[in-house]
């Protein structure tokens, strides 16, 4: 069951992710050759962040305990293989809805 204070920290590396994402595809449609120490600088930021994301998805689903040892495994396979959709449908189907229950 997630806190007040670990669904702000998961909302923060969302959104940290997506922003830096943004900015790195605004930088590379518009700038020129030259800023390209900045685009490294941003995909760092945004590797990082969305690594942290996945972290925590994956030891929330270790930890967490499932009726069957099989749904645990399955959403394992899917954060580590459909990435940003993965941690998403695991936060919105199994945290939140454990959240409000």
């Amino acid at each position: 069951m997630m806190k007040g204070r670990q669904l702000m920290m998961f909302w923060l590396l969302t959104a940290m992710a997506a922003l830096s994402g943004a900015a790195f595809l605004w930088i590379v449609w518009f700038s020129d050759p030259f800023k390209s120490q900045l685009i490294g600088y941003v995909g760092a930021i945004g590797t990082v962040t969305y690594g942290l994301l996945v972290f925590w998805m994956v030891r929330d689903c270790i930890r967490r305990p499932f009726p069957q040892d099989t749904t645990k495994l399955n959403w394992l396979v899917i954060i580590l293989l459909t990435a940003p959709v993965g941690t998403t449908l695991y936060y919105l189907v199994v945290i939140r809805k454990n959240a409000s229950a």
